[in-house]
């Protein structure tokens, strides 16, 4: 997922736009754009009330900019998170694991929780 979507939806406060926005990536994701369907997949994770992650302290990133993302291995272990398969100190090193694919962006850290 590029980091387009976002800086498209920052581009205005106005709730029209952003809904444009949304409609523009599932349009895309319909003609298989995956960049548009991983957006749409963690927007979802993301603002979906009953999706709980279960995490209290999410590590924190440094230094990591223009990393290459492993959608699928994230995709997995959120999936774990919310199922809770994996808890506590081991979600913790789960995600120390896998922070290299966190989005980092102008040096803020976009997490899904």
């Amino acid at each position: 997922m590029s980091a387009y979507w976002i800086d498209k939806l920052n581009e205005s406060d106005s709730r029209l736009h952003k809904e444009d926005v949304i409609r523009q990536a599932l349009e895309l994701a319909t003609l298989g754009h995956s960049g548009s369907k991983w957006f749409l997949y963690f927007a979802q994770q993301t603002y979906n009330p009953y999706v709980n992650f279960y995490l209290r302290q999410v590590p924190t990133t440094e230094g990591l900019t223009d990393c290459e993302n492993d959608w699928d291995s994230f995709k997995t272990l959120l999936s774990n998170l919310h199922s809770r398969r994996i808890t506590g100190n081991e979600a913790r090193d789960a995600v120390e694991a896998c922070q290299s694919v966190l989005i980092v962006m102008n040096g803020i850290t976009f997490v899904v929780m």
